[in-house]
């Protein structure tokens, strides 16, 4: 077996040993994170991974060493509540991605010989793609796994310097069969990883460190002094805009909540009513929520970017028409208090901005 620190020559992209250079640099140089134990934790590797997805690693730290402090095992995860899961993601975002995870728990709880080890059967647990499955299986059970996401596409994009679009499946394709190529079967835990620091730490979007880069020598990008102009990235279709009303309505020190449709962005979680924002405001909550209220004055307006939709909000003070009840509310309200606000429901990022 090869160790990767007696590599000390340059390559150039075709040269097999470029990923050995890579698989050095990450066991040399790679950043203390509570995710990475030695040995890997499957549970810690698969959990990292999900909440790293679209979220910077600053940002999901905290969320990380709160979730494992409070289910320290899969099986902690598993016995919890999906209410008391969503509460601890609460403002990570994309929240589909807490729901598979505790369906995925509660299928590895079951299974006699915990967390599955093979690719194909990682693969198969919700909320589980291409990426991380071959995250998982590449870091936790050293299998030769492939797993190209954002920061590795623009790392062998620039290696290579390749002319296609990244945000094409044929370009994603590209990369992988090039990985194949030279995947250094001795590492596959450092090599992953190892891409994956190298285009958050040093192959960046813009200004990228190339000095400080293990193969410059080999980057064909470095080389022809194109960094600045590659990965090659069209432009993406403009996010949608909805204008919304969105009502703060108090009874009794409690505020009005509603459960959002399964079928929407941020599906079954808690909100504050809101409906279009049109003409009457009115009409359209009572034809919504089969209830009337009374629209008073404007609090604040603000936006909430999605990837594909922009919510343009503007918050109101309102008053029920007729006085209800937590037993007569219509199903999917609820009159919550802060204490349960604050400890119990999960309110999306979006809302809670419009309640601070």
């Amino acid at each position: 077996m090869t160790d990767p620190s007696t590599i000390n020559r340059p390559v150039t992209p075709s040269d097999a040993h470029w990923p050995l250079f890579i698989a050095r640099w990450f066991i040399e140089n790679s950043r203390d994170l509570p995710w990475r134990t030695d040995p890997p934790d499957p549970y810690y590797v698969w959990l990292s991974e999900i909440m790293l997805q679209q979220t910077r690693i600053e940002t999901v730290i905290p969320y990380f060493e709160r979730f494992t402090h409070d289910y320290p095992t899969v099986y902690d995860l598993a016995n919890a509540p999906l209410d008391d899961v969503l509460k601890h993601w609460e403002g990570l975002g994309y929240y589909s991605r807490a729901r598979n995870l505790h369906k995925a728990a509660v299928l590895i709880a079951k299974r006699p010989d915990g967390f599955p080890s093979s690719l194909e059967e990682i693969k198969a647990l919700p909320g589980i793609g291409d990426y991380t499955a071959g995250a998982i299986s590449a870091i936790a059970f050293s299998l030769p796994a492939i797993a190209v996401d954002g920061n590795v596409m623009r790392v062998v994009s620039r290696l290579y310097a390749l002319e296609d679009d990244v945000l094409k499946e044929s370009s994603r394709r590209t990369v992988r069969e090039l990985l194949r190529e030279v995947y250094p079967s001795e590492y596959p835990g450092a090599f992953v990883q190892g891409l994956m620091e190298l285009g958050e730490t040093i192959c960046l979007p813009s200004s990228p460190k190339c000095l400080s880069c293990p193969v410059r020598e080999c980057c064909v990008a470095f080389l022809e002094e194109r960094t600045d102009e590659l990965p090659k990235r069209e432009s993406r279709t403009r996010r949608r805009i909805e204008d919304l009303a969105v009502f703060l309505i108090k009874e009794d020190h409690r505020i009005l909540l509603a459960k959002r449709p399964e079928d929407t962005v941020l599906a079954g979680l808690w909100e504050l009513p809101n409906v279009p924002d049109a003409d009457d405001p009115a009409l359209l909550f009572l034809n919504k929520y089969g209830i009337r209220i009374r629209p008073g004055r404007l609090i604040r307006e603000t936006d909430h970017v999605f990837t594909h939709i922009t919510w343009h909000m503007r918050l109101f003070e309102a008053s029920l028409s007729d006085c209800l009840t937590a037993s007569s509310l219509p199903e999917g309200l609820l009159l919550a208090d802060r204490d349960t606000i604050g400890k119990k429901i999960m309110l999306p990022t979006a809302f809670r901005k419009l309640l601070s």
